[in-house]
């Protein structure tokens, strides 16, 4: 269930970030923020 809502939670602030911000500024900075985020949720 944790693991469900963390996938969510990461579709959403992803979609947040592309919605909110212009594309180009988040770039490549603002997908290893997530993926980094990601990969500590997961690990715990």
């Amino acid at each position: 269930m944790l693991v469900i809502f963390s996938i969510v939670t990461l579709l959403l602030h992803s979609w947040c970030l592309s919605v909110m911000g212009s594309v180009e500024s988040i770039g490549p900075m603002g997908e290893k923020d997530i993926i980094d985020w990601h990969s500590v949720v997961v690990d715990k």
